[in-house]
């Protein structure tokens, strides 16, 4: 009997976790406007708002038009794939930026906030809204 519950323990569990994904890829589907985008490396911190929009298709392919200004003018308009998991965004396709595994601390219908690493020390945080 407790191996039964067990299981129906661990079904509900993938359920949830199963629904949680697909509620965040719903969300995700549309444009959404880069609020805000901050670098911390070593005490120091680049901070840059309205960096431009990324927009995400239903079928887990996008488009990024980012651009500003730090050290040096940056544009990255390019497509990329995605995917995500119930906390997780991860971004696929060329060198920039963006390409990598965005862990979700704050999932709204109208606002994201992502946090990452560059595998350097580096953080990575990005504020998006929805228009």
């Amino acid at each position: 009997m407790k191996y039964v519950h067990f299981v129906l323990m661990g079904a509900l569990l993938m359920l949830a976790s199963c629904s949680a994904q697909k509620k965040l890829h719903n969300r995700l589907v549309g444009r959404w406007n880069v609020n805000n985008y901050q670098d911390s490396f070593e005490g120091s911190r680049t901070n840059l708002d309205n960096a431009g929009s990324v927009e995400f298709g239903d079928d887990n392919r996008g488009i990024k038009d980012i651009s500003f200004r730090a050290m040096q003018n940056y544009r990255d308009n390019a497509p990329f794939s995605w995917d995500n998991t119930s906390n997780t965004v991860t971004i696929h396709g060329d060198q920039s930026e963006f390409a990598k595994a965005w862990i979700v601390t704050t999932n709204k219908k109208k606002k994201q906030v992502w946090k990452s690493t560059n595998g350097r020390g580096g953080v990575q945080q990005i504020t998006l809204s929805k228009p």
